[in-house]
């Protein structure tokens, strides 16, 4: 990375689809917290879920993404928020 960010920790993507498409590319083993609207609230995915890979925006319109090849740290970045977590019932994290 070159923000200086280890590539465990969770990294937030908000308004760069470009960079998150790029961290899924190359993180396939990680993890994605899709963090939505208040009433959407956290769901948790594996990088390689279909739901969160398709073409359409991904971060922006309220929408962020919160990645991490640690899933435990990405847990804690979700308990941090203080929403419940939910995870995506297509991949199964």
């Amino acid at each position: 990375m070159t923000d200086g960010t280890p590539a465990d920790d969770p990294q937030e993507f908000r308004n760069d689809d470009e960079g998150y498409r790029d961290w899924l590319r190359t993180h396939r083993g990680g993890w994605v917290l899709n963090v939505g609207s208040p009433s959407d609230g956290l769901k948790l995915h594996h990088a390689i879920c279909d739901t969160i890979r398709t073409r359409r925006a991904h971060t922006s319109g309220g929408y962020v993404k919160v990645c991490s090849t640690d899933r435990a740290a990405l847990i804690a970045y979700a308990r941090r928020i203080a929403e419940p977590s939910i995870e995506c019932p297509s991949c199964s994290p």
